[in-house]
Formats: C-alpha cells, sequence, structure tokens
C-alpha cells in the first residue's frame, strides 16, 4: 500500500477508523529509504551532506497503526477488517 503523496490536514471521509473507538484518524508508522551522499569536511573534522535522495514512503498490513484519541494500537490489517 501507498500513502498518498499530498497530506492533507482533515481526512475527506469521516467513516470511523479506530476499532476501539470509532475515530476517523489513525496514525500509521512507515519506512522511507534515505540515501546520503558526504564527504569529509576537513575544517569540522566530520561528515558533510551534500545530497540526499528520498524513496517512497510504504506501509504494508503488518505496519504498526495507532489511534492519538485512545491510545489503541495495532496493525494495519487490524483497520482493513472492518471494511
Amino acid at each position: 500500500m501507498n500513502p498518498s503523496n499530498s497530506l492533507s490536514p482533515e481526512p475527506c471521509a469521516q467513516a470511523p477508523l479506530c476499532p476501539a473507538c470509532g475515530s476517523p484518524v489513525i496514525r500509521i508508522a512507515a519506512s522511507v529509504e534515505v540515501k546520503y551522499r558526504v564527504h569529509y569536511a576537513q575544517t569540522v573534522k566530520e561528515l558533510e551532506v551534500i545530497e540526499e535522495q528520498f524513496g517512497e514512503g510504504e506501509w504494508t498490513e503488518q505496519s504498526p497503526a495507532a489511534c492519538t484519541d485512545c491510545d489503541w494500537r495495532g496493525a494495519v490489517a487490524e483497520l482493513l477488517e472492518l471494511r
């Protein structure tokens, strides 16, 4: 599953999503790959990032999900069971 590329502050549909309290908003933990191109900065004696490349964020049915209203914790698959 891929999240939408645009983040909107308000969900389009207000259908219940949380299996515990019915909140329409859930947080999903996803991973994103980031590749850095670096060099050693002699003047400060540390690595300096000169380029960043971000991959796409993805989640699966096993990804952690959480409700900030009631503190329910589970997996995305549990949210899909409601549909």
